[in-house]
């Protein structure tokens, strides 16, 4: 659920702001069946029951507001701010293809603010110039988490750390009649980066966290040949 609201301040500057809340239930379970009442009668008896992924629930409630204003013709700047903070549950659980199965359950949160600003230069209407800086601010998949291959201390263990992402992107845009084209290098970086790697000994996929980097750049180029062609591209590295 979200409410937003959006304020005018005076004819060249608006506040949207507002809060947003949402609930999860997640759980990847798995039955054993009894085999030969299927290959007899193709029966379905579920003599036990486990989880790949152990049931758990999530919510997250996200406060917010976001600025802009046209400084001029030529200049406008943005910034924002929000706040959120995670509240995750897990009773105690037993895993398929784990070993301990049986694991213990707890719970935990995590709450941070993160901000945003941006400035956007045009030094002629058709072309625009732009700088952003954002941060992101989450916490990692649980079912990974939760259904590890080694068990882990869910009151309090690196794993359920939440991530906080640095974003900064610079660009330009143009707009020339029916022809648009973008260009822009985009750098985020992350003390404490999430992504799930296959341990080759385990068997198993696993959740890894580690400092992170990543960078590029992209560009795109949209053309309106006619009131029912539109043609464009787009490249990423």
């Amino acid at each position: 659920v979200r409410l937003q609201i959006e304020t005018p301040l005076g004819n060249s500057a608006s506040v949207l702001w507002g809060a947003d809340y949402s609930q999860e239930e997640n759980e990847v379970a798995a039955a054993f069946i009894d085999r030969a009442a299927f290959e007899a009668n193709r029966e379905v008896n579920a003599f036990d029951e486990f989880s790949l992924f152990p049931q758990y629930d999530l919510d997250n409630l996200g406060l917010f507001a976001q600025a802009k204003w046209d400084i001029t013709d030529q200049w406008q700047i943005s910034g924002g701010l929000r706040y959120d903070n995670f509240d995750y549950s897990v009773d105690d659980y037993e895993l398929a293809f784990r070993f301990p199965r049986e694991r213990e359950g707890g719970s935990g949160s995590a709450d941070d603010v993160s901000f945003n600003a941006g400035v956007i230069y045009q030094p002629i209407p058709e072309v625009g110039v732009f700088a952003n800086f954002s941060q992101g601010f989450s916490i990692p998949n649980l079912g990974s988490v939760f259904s590890a291959f080694t068990p882990v201390d869910i009151d309090d263990d690196l794993s359920v750390e939440p991530q906080v992402v640095d974003n900064f992107e610079l660009g330009v845009r143009a707009e020339f009649g029916q022809v648009q084209a973008s260009l822009a290098g985009f750098y985020s970086e992350s003390d404490l980066g999430s992504s799930i790697r296959f341990n080759q000994e385990t068997g198993f996929s696993e959740l890894l966290r580690a400092p992170q980097r990543n960078y590029g750049m992209e560009a795109s180029v949209d053309w309106q040949p006619s009131n029912v062609w539109q043609l464009g591209g787009y490249f990423s590295w």
